[in-house]
């Protein structure tokens, strides 16, 4: 482990190694078109898509993205950036890197002189998360009623 370090992703073939890492974790994750459209779409003068990579020599180990978001509450403008995809590669897992990862990009963030970071996190990211200094700040529970479509309607409701 005294090979690893970590680095802002700025370098193409960094961002394409990142992107290869996602999708091969999680298939259908972001690929090149989105990153392209993160980049050009979102690119705000100031405020730019971060993305941080762990690296072992010149490999790509693990990867978190951060989106900016521009929120309006009360008349006041806040700066936000949104903890997006991460992944780390299986040889890598279960050491606690993906957390060190999640703490590098939030000490990039806050010398971007922002207001908050949040995320919408998964089940298996939900305590790395929390251990990277995030916290739960609502709990959101959903619940799904199914329609029948071929239910008959009872006259008496026409």
């Amino acid at each position: 482990m005294e090979n690893i370090y970590m680095i802002e992703c700025e370098e193409e073939k960094d961002k394409i190694a990142g992107i290869n890492l996602l999708n091969k974790t999680f298939s259908g994750a972001t690929n090149q078109k989105t990153l392209t459209w993160h980049e050009a779409a979102l690119k705000y003068k100031k405020h730019k898509p971060l993305m941080v990579c762990a690296k072992d020599h010149e490999k790509v180990i693990s990867v978190c993205n951060w989106l900016p978001w521009k929120f309006v509450y009360k008349g006041k403008m806040y700066l936000a950036y949104q903890s997006c995809e991460g992944a780390t590669d299986n040889a890598y897992r279960g050491k606690g890197l993906w957390r060190e990862v999640i703490k590098y990009g939030n000490n990039l963030l806050a010398g971007r002189d922002i207001d908050f970071s949040f995320c919408f996190p998964a089940t298996l990211s939900y305590y790395p998360l929390c251990r990277a200094g995030y916290h739960p700040v609502g709990a959101f529970k959903y619940r799904a009623r199914v329609i029948n479509a071929f239910r008959r309607r009872n006259k008496e409701e026409d």
